[in-house]
This record gives C-alpha cells, structure tokens and sequence, in this order.
C-alpha cells in the first residue's frame, strides 16, 4: 500500500483525534496494521477491529510517537561547522581552450559554406511532376521560392509538395547549378 501525503497533519493525540473523527473504523485499522510487525514495531500485533474508537487513536498515536523518536535527528551530537577560508577569492568562470573556439569558428564557417546561396536551384521530379525550387534573398534572409509560393526552409516546401508532415527537406530536394552558356 502506498502512502499518501494527504496534508492532513498533527501535533498532539487530541489534534489527531479530531482529525480521525471523520474517519472510518476500517481506516484505523489499516493504519495500526500498517504498523504492526514492522521494525520498530516488531511488538505491535495486527487487529480485525478495536472495542472503541479512542482506544484505536490512543494506540495509533503512541505507534506514531515513537516513530517519530525513531527518526528524529539526536540534538546532542555537535556538529562542527565548515573550516572557512579566510583569504577564498571567487572562482572565475571556466574558459574553454582557444582550440575549442576555434573549432567552432570552423564550425560556423562550414556551416555557411554549406548553406545555399541566393540564384541556387534544387529541383525534384516527385510523382511524375518536375518541382523547381530557388533560393533567393526575401527581406534579408535567405527564403525559397517554388512558383508564387514562398517558404522559410527547404523542409517547408517539401512538405508542400508531398503533404508529408515528417519529411527532410534536405534530402527531398538535389541542388543543381546552372552551367554559364558560352558564347562559341
């Protein structure tokens, strides 16, 4: 059986008395039984009833007296405080090494030379249609552009195209560039 912080709590047997008067008889004998045979209460014997209802919130309250006895922390024990230091200077904050910052400056590099350039074109041919999709600068940022559509991200206008909600845009859509004509 779990227990169950319900909140009600007490401090004295007559504030638990008047807590348990709503209580029925059942409950306090689930509640002594609980106790019953357990250690610290190896003495305590489980009940089918009590002759009267005072008699269970005695006993009951006793058992929870001694319980808490049996928990509570010894006042005498002295406990010695922390050595402090008198001279302690705060701890500065730590400070990765600068081959970490410049792995991340890689990082970012590789990820801008990754990222499509305004004027690139991904097409797909999907169900027997061709799609062509352009990158080109809106407000700013970088959107895509497939017919009069605009889109945020590649993965966007896949959906778009496919209706499919878990797809990778990334991986739906091949980048091409357009070969410069020649003059011959």
């Amino acid at each position: 059986m779990e227990p169950v912080d319900s909140g009600e709590q007490f401090r004295s047997e007559k504030d638990f008395a008047r807590l348990a008067t709503e209580w029925p008889s059942s409950r306090l004998v689930a509640i002594w039984n609980s106790f019953a045979g357990v250690a610290p209460f190896s003495d305590l014997k489980p009940v089918k009833k009590f002759e009267a209802r005072s008699l269970a919130i005695e006993r009951i309250y006793k058992a929870v007296s001694r319980l808490d006895k049996a928990t509570a922390p010894k006042l005498d024990a002295k406990i010695a405080p922390a050595p402090q230091q008198a001279s302690a200077k705060p701890k500065k904050a730590h400070k990765p090494p600068k081959a970490a910052k410049a792995e991340g400056k890689v990082k970012a590099r590789a990820k801008s030379a990754l990222a499509p350039r305004p004027g690139t074109v991904f097409e797909r041919e999907y169900k027997g249609k061709n799609y062509s999709l352009r990158a080109v600068k809106g407000g700013g940022e970088l959107v895509y552009r497939l017919g009069n559509k605009k889109f945020d991200s590649l993965t966007a206008a896949a959906k778009d195209v496919t209706g499919y909600d878990a797809i990778s845009g990334p991986a739906f859509w091949r980048r091409t560039t357009k070969a410069k004509a020649t003059g011959a």
